[in-house]
């Protein structure tokens, strides 16, 4: 009888991890991927970095959910002012932008990242500016897709 309960046991526990890491692989495999959830959202914020400079909204109708709100030191953007600023429609023109390589946190369905992004924009005067934001984002799974749901981005003084 206690043999039988020890391999009961045995098989219960075996069940409940094997349960925990198809559960797992799920929240890091959205539509298929089998990259992992850090590679997606690096992907996904080097999308973003390039959707400014060539003026393509579209990762932001993917990627930024319609609740979004980012905060900046002089305002609040939402996901409209997003791509109306992605299709050109904004002061700047972004010619470059380097994020480098963020920090990316995952917390089961939800992702925080933090980075430092370099851009070069061109004014309307036509005077080239390097812009230095340091930023986080958070991210959720929704859908089977990673989401943008909030961001703070604090610019940094340009050196002299």
């Amino acid at each position: 009888m206690n043999k039988l309960l020890i391999h009961l046991f045995c098989l219960l526990l075996s069940a409940s991890v094997a349960a925990a890491q198809s559960s797992k692989s799920k929240i890091n495999s959205t539509q298929s991927d089998s990259r992992s959830v850090e590679e997606q959202i690096i992907e996904i914020e080097q999308q973003w970095s390039d959707a400014f400079r060539k003026h393509d909204p579209e990762v932001f109708v993917r990627h930024v959910a319609d609740d979004y709100v980012g905060i900046y030191p002089t305002n609040k953007i939402t996901k409209e002012s997003l791509l109306t600023s992605a299709k050109g429609g904004g002061a700047r023109t972004v010619i470059s932008s380097d994020i480098g390589t963020p920090k990316v946190r995952v917390f089961e369905k939800t992702v925080v990242v933090t980075g430092h992004a370099v851009q070069h924009v061109r004014e309307k005067s036509g005077d080239i500016t390097i812009m230095r934001t340091i930023y986080t984002e958070v991210f959720v799974l929704r859908d089977g897709r990673w989401q943008c749901v909030a961001g703070h981005y604090t610019p940094l003084a340009s050196p002299e």
